[in-house]
């Protein structure tokens, strides 16, 4: 895939996924504190936007730097591992949250509703991830 089709593919998702964080934010977040009741879409955004648009960020923001470092020369070393690492934390997110919807909670030990719960209060530690898979996808092209 071209270098430009990448940036617009990873610029589109993490826009499509803070867009309907915004949507959730402003429309159906009032409607849900005054039910108390979760929409699908408040799964979704929950679970996966917020988290899909801070990676798509994180991505953005590395590829932003690794290309200014692409014109000094300082680029490309050890992007498979970087991938590998956001990867690896993706999965393991995947892996906890389809557990932890899937039992609703009920199953799940102490340490994983703890880190659960961290997570789904803190998104903004999935900027890290994609800075490992920015460093990883850019890197391999610079």
């Amino acid at each position: 895939m071209k270098k430009r089709n990448l940036w617009l593919l990873c610029a589109g998702i993490t826009l499509l996924m803070a867009g309907i964080t915004l949507f959730h934010a402003l429309v159906l977040a009032p409607d849900w504190k005054r039910t108390f009741e979760l929409s699908p879409v408040s799964v979704f955004v929950m679970y996966a936007a917020r988290p899909l648009a801070w990676t798509g960020a994180g991505m953005l923001l590395t590829g932003l730097v690794l290309r200014t470092a692409a014109g000094s020369g300082r680029a490309g070393t050890g992007c498979r591992f970087w991938m590998a690492a956001g990867v690896l934390v993706w999965l393991a997110y995947g892996a906890a949250a389809l557990f932890w919807l899937v039992t609703s909670g009920q199953a799940a030990s102490r340490p994983l509703m703890t880190v659960m719960i961290w997570i789904l209060e803190n998104p903004l530690v999935f900027l890290i991830p994609g800075q490992f898979l920015g460093a990883g996808l850019w890197g391999s092209q610079a």
